[in-house]
């Protein structure tokens, strides 16, 4: 299966349409660092389980689930509906929403960032930019991750866990890292698949794995001021 994206890229897989965007000032709003010794084991229940179905809205989702953690209330439909209000203002022509003209796929993490906090829901956000960023922010809450998804986390082994190969790459993907194992070495991921995939929707990561997939064309933020309550209700 080919799908065409809105940046001229194509992917294999029609849930993975997360396209590559990046801004150097991101840089000045790195996550509060905390330092190792008050890194600790963590991980944040989410509330509900999304699934884009065959979608391509994988940006609306993975916001979505952090959003949820902090106690808004999200479901399928509010999730596609973050991911189309991304496109009507990203960088890119089309989209998937309804009238979209030409129809193509795909948006940033960037961009779906930018969007949720015009629609009043978060008051800002914050990157990570490595391992160790990643870990201090999840102390406080969930991280929204854009990535190169390969054909290694696709599914998970017996144990939950995906291998990430930067040789076998599907297209880019979003999702919400929700914990991190300082003992065992690994982060936890909620994905926006059902939950049928993976442990229950969720997969684990290990630390040198995650960290291949990082510094290659991958993103973490952490949303901040959320709001409890979604615009409109």
């Amino acid at each position: 299966m080919r799908i065409d994206l809105r940046d001229g890229k194509v992917t294999a897989d029609p849930r993975c349409d997360r396209l590559e965007h990046f801004d150097e000032r991101s840089k000045s709003y790195r996550v509060d660092l905390l330092g190792a010794e008050q890194q600790k084991t963590v991980r944040w229940e989410v509330p509900v389980q999304l699934d884009q179905g065959m979608e391509g809205a994988c940006v609306g989702f993975g916001i979505s689930h952090a959003l949820a953690v902090h106690g808004v209330r999200v479901d399928n439909l509010s999730a596609r509906q973050l991911y189309w209000a991304t496109q009507l203002s990203d960088a890119w022509r089309g989209g998937a929403y309804p009238g979209a003209c030409p129809h193509y796929e795909g948006t940033a993490v960037l961009y779906g960032l930018k969007t949720t906090k015009e629609l009043g829901l978060i008051g800002g956000y914050t990157w990570a930019f490595s391992l160790a960023d990643v870990i201090d922010g999840l102390q406080h809450g969930p991280a929204v991750l854009g990535c190169r998804w390969s054909q290694g986390m696709a599914s998970t082994d017996a144990h939950g866990f995906v291998v990430y190969d930067d040789q076998a790459l599907v297209g880019g993907h979003c999702a919400c890292i929700t914990g991190a194992d300082i003992r065992y070495r690994f982060l936890t991921i909620k994905n926006s698949w059902g939950t049928g995939w993976g442990a229950n929707g969720c997969c684990h990561i290990s630390f040198p794995d995650f960290e291949k997939l990082l510094a290659n064309k991958g993103e973490v933020a952490f949303i901040q001021q959320v709001q409890k309550i979604q615009k409109g209700e």
